[in-house]
């Protein structure tokens, strides 16, 4: 099965919300496979699964191409795509320092 990884950033919104975000997606459908959720403070939330990333989905739909991202959600979200390394390196926590909890 053909996969595309996305990094997206988000502009610091709120305690509550990811300011990275790295998806796994199965492609030509676009639904995620894996995901990794990185917030300000440097916690992270990992769904290893679709079923752990769609359990409290009502419709589960496609996610949008980073150059869409780009363009249609607004200048507070950057999306880029990335090498299955990449994610990988953030599932498994080969980078954590980069995403540590000194983030202010």
């Amino acid at each position: 099965m053909e996969r595309e990884y996305l990094k997206i950033f988000m502009e610091y919104e709120s305690h509550d919300l990811p300011v990275l975000y790295f998806y796994e997606l199965n492609l030509p459908e676009r639904l995620v496979n894996r995901s990794v959720e990185i917030f300000r403070d440097g916690h992270a939330e990992k769904f290893e699964s679709a079923e752990d990333f769609y359990r409290d989905v009502i419709e589960i739909c496609p996610i949008e191409t980073a150059e869409e991202i780009n363009e249609l959600w607004g200048e507070k979200f950057h999306a880029f795509v990335i090498t299955k390394e990449e994610f990988e390196e953030v599932l498994y926590n080969k980078k954590s320092e980069l995403y540590g909890s000194d983030r202010t």
